[in-house]
């Protein structure tokens, strides 16, 4: 009874570690080992491990132990065991597909297929045109811009496998004109919508972002790709400019950001008061309480000096 428990153990813990191994074999973990116990009654087991087997005797029994997994059998019933290094299978062809399409700013992910399935290599991914397309190291493909790429595939052990990637002429291009005389073109699928901020200009589609300081761009054309000339000619949106008045009682500014700080400082720095501005961009605020002097009042987008007498 004692003996056939101990080797259902065996039984049991072989299944397991020919399981474990299939899974280690997909990462690349390099060599296998075999071990193989013949029992005096006839019977033979063995289980496979990535790791070697550490083998010693423990009292009355044989240990067989691995960074995973500790067999233990009685020694009178043990006949033999042989330990063998097994070389992993290299595969002998690998096939991917033969042609993809994608469009800039896309990605799409290429799988390998290995014969036999259960081979053992590392892939290597190869692009033969780095300007058109980018490869990352798991087969994951991302169009830059029009043109033909050959994706290659390659085993460790040299063979390969060709993808004719094609990334087509987008619909439209959106051109951003510089003040410094530069014109940068993107693809796009849309006309942009185009957003002033303080500082920024946006543009956005469903698969563009774009955003330029204001003080740089001259204007954004949007063109059929088809066409040699721009179609369209997009007005540049103006931002509303601060207007700030002047009384006996203080200052009144409109044209700033809803809800924006307004904060007024005296000429060493010191913070007088902060307030905001109202729904619509505007704010009073009076010195009544301040001495005579100069004073700094600074928003979001300015500083203004102040001279109260």
């Amino acid at each position: 009874m004692k003996f056939r428990f101990l080797f259902l153990i065996i039984v049991l813990l072989f299944a397991v570690a020919t399981d474990v191994c299939a899974t280690e074999n997909n990462s690349g973990d390099f060599p296998q080992y075999k071990l193989f116990v013949w029992m005096k009654n006839g019977e033979k087991t063995g289980y496979l491990s990535t790791d070697k087997p550490e083998i010693r005797l423990d009292g009355e029994n044989v240990k067989f132990s691995t960074e995973n997994i500790e067999l233990y059998i009685m020694k009178d019933d043990l006949e033999k065991f042989t330990l063998e290094q097994e070389q992993p299978e290299d595969p002998t062809d690998i096939s991917i597909v033969s042609e993809l399409e994608i469009e800039v700013g896309q990605q799409k992910r290429v799988f390998y297929t290995l014969t036999p399935s259960d081979a053992m290599t590392t892939v290597k991914w190869l692009n033969t045109n780095p300007e058109v397309i980018d490869v990352s190291q798991y087969g994951w493909v991302r169009g830059l811009k029009e043109g033909k790429a050959v994706l290659k595939a390659q085993t460790s052990n040299g063979l390969r496998a060709e993808c004719l990637v094609t990334v087509p002429k987008p619909a439209y291009v959106l051109y951003v004109w510089l003040l410094d005389g530069r014109i940068i073109g993107y693809p796009a699928d849309e006309e942009p919508q185009v957003a002033v901020g303080d500082e920024m200009l946006t543009l956005t589609t469903k698969n563009t972002t774009i955003g330029y300081p204001g003080k740089d761009v001259l204007k954004f054309t949007f063109e059929d790709s088809s066409v040699d000339n721009p179609v369209t000619e997009i007005a540049l949106p103006v931002a509303a400019e601060t207007q700030i008045g002047y009384n006996a009682d203080g200052v009144r500014l409109a044209g700033l950001s809803p809800l924006s700080k307004v904060s007024v400082y005296d000429m060493q720095g010191r913070l007088m008061t902060t307030r905001n501005a109202d729904a619509e961009g505007n704010i009073s605020i009076s010195f009544d309480q301040y001495p005579a002097g100069m004073y700094v009042v600074k928003t979001e987008k300015s500083n203004y000096k102040i001279l109260k007498k």
